[in-house]
């Protein structure tokens, strides 16, 4: 075999086998990037779950009020 040609088939093995890494390397790092915005979305769901929750009550006796003071305003 040619002495260049052996040596571009070397070079192009090297340069594939480092392109290779690269790739593994990237898909990688995609494969983490969506489990953690799958687990940002989770969180703020259950924030946002827990929060109204944690204030139903509240919001219940708001809602009750203004139903109430409605009601009074049709009288006059």
């Amino acid at each position: 075999m040619d002495p260049e040609l052996k040596r571009m088939l070397d070079e192009n093995l090297e340069l594939s086998r480092e392109n290779n890494a690269m790739l593994r390397k990237l898909r990688n790092t995609q494969k983490w990037s969506k489990i953690w915005s799958l687990v940002k979305y989770l969180i703020l769901a259950g924030v946002a779950f827990g929060a109204y929750k944690f204030l139903e009550p509240y919001l219940k006796n708001i809602a009750d009020m203004m139903q109430q003071l409605s009601g009074f305003k049709s009288f006059f």
